[in-house]
């Protein structure tokens, strides 16, 4: 069931990620709403089998930006595993923590991904730029999602009978 609620709740973000991120652009930067989800599932589930699940849904993430074909896809599974295994040495409930921590896969993931488009384009002051407004952008939207990820994984809903 676990497996279940996972797959749907990636191919929601994907949902999201596609059609209601590039509502909410800054200079042309799109926030990444697999980067607080993956992040949040490398600190806080224990399942052995959540990095399949995300393989498939960063295929399909990948499939929508055909120019950097893969490259999403692995810079997330990189960061899921750095996370999970890293994540039981770290103080997670520490707010600062989490931020510190949400900055620098941000940075390790703009400077990434903009460096390949860098190779692509050959414009260095567009690389400079847009990975500037990526990581500060992506790193506040991270930290603001990742709390409220684990706020909702707080919530205890049950249903009475009447």
């Amino acid at each position: 069931m676990i497996y279940l609620l996972r797959f749907l709740q990636a191919s929601a973000i994907l949902i999201f990620q596609a059609f209601i991120a590039p509502t909410f652009n800054v200079f042309g930067v799109t926030p990444n709403l697999f980067l607080p989800y993956v992040m949040f599932l490398g600190f806080f589930d224990e399942n052995k089998y959540t990095a399949f699940i995300l393989l498939s849904v960063f295929i399909a993430e990948d499939l929508l930006m055909p120019e950097l074909l893969g490259l999403s896809s692995f810079m997330l599974l990189t960061i899921f595993f750095v996370v999970s295994f890293s994540g039981k040495s770290v103080n997670k409930d520490r707010f600062y923590v989490v931020a510190s921590l949400a900055f620098v896969f941000n940075l390790f993931y703009g400077i990434f991904f903009y460096l390949f488009g860098f190779f692509r384009t050959g414009s260095l002051l567009n690389l400079i730029i847009n990975s500037s407004v990526f990581i500060i952008y992506n790193s506040l939207f991270t930290v603001f999602a990742l709390a409220l990820f684990y706020f909702m994984s707080k919530l205890k809903i049950t249903f009475k009978d009447a």
